[in-house]
């Protein structure tokens, strides 16, 4: 069944692997099965991420000024880019393992809704950050954890949301 998890500074443990608790027929998690079908879709503009990231505290924070995207970057060991607008964007980062992508982004009232979709029996994979912006100004962040479904493949599939 599929679960909300709201967090802003808050971890989230990885998917199961769905040995015996899949369904049947699981179902492709969109904004409209997680109950979310009457919030605007987000699309996101890629900033510069990490790949690669030891130590993954999964996450998904709002950076909301220059200097707190500044401090981020640092903290990342990266520059920070210098072309968001904050009167008209926010910006987003997510940590989290490879294998649970974006499938889809939904904004409504201030609050973006990260909705992710694993395949069953994924390996654990590589801590990755992603950082993008959105337009608005956004003031809280959830994320929506998908049932994980059957892949043929990689979970690289399901991440083309957002």
């Amino acid at each position: 069944m599929s679960r909300p998890v709201a967090f802003l500074a808050l971890g989230f443990v990885g998917s199961s692997l769905c040995l015996a608790g899949c369904a049947k027929d699981p179902v492709v998690c969109t904004p409209e099965t997680a109950g979310l079908g009457d919030q605007a879709r987000l699309v996101r503009q890629a900033l510069p991420g990490l790949d690669s990231k030891p130590d993954c505290v999964a996450h998904v924070d709002l950076v909301r000024t220059q200097a707190d995207l500044d401090a981020a970057y640092t903290k990342l060991g990266l520059s920070a880019p210098t072309t968001v607008d904050f009167a008209r964007q926010t910006v987003v980062l997510r940590e989290a393992l490879d294998t649970q992508p974006i499938a889809w982004m939904v904004g409504k009232d201030g609050t973006v809704t990260i909705g992710s979709q694993a395949c069953a029996g994924a390996a654990d994979g590589t801590c990755s950050v992603t950082v993008f912006s959105v337009d608005g100004v956004l003031t809280k962040a959830e994320a929506y954890a998908c049932e994980d479904i059957g892949c043929s493949g990689t979970s690289a599939s399901l991440g083309s949301g957002g």
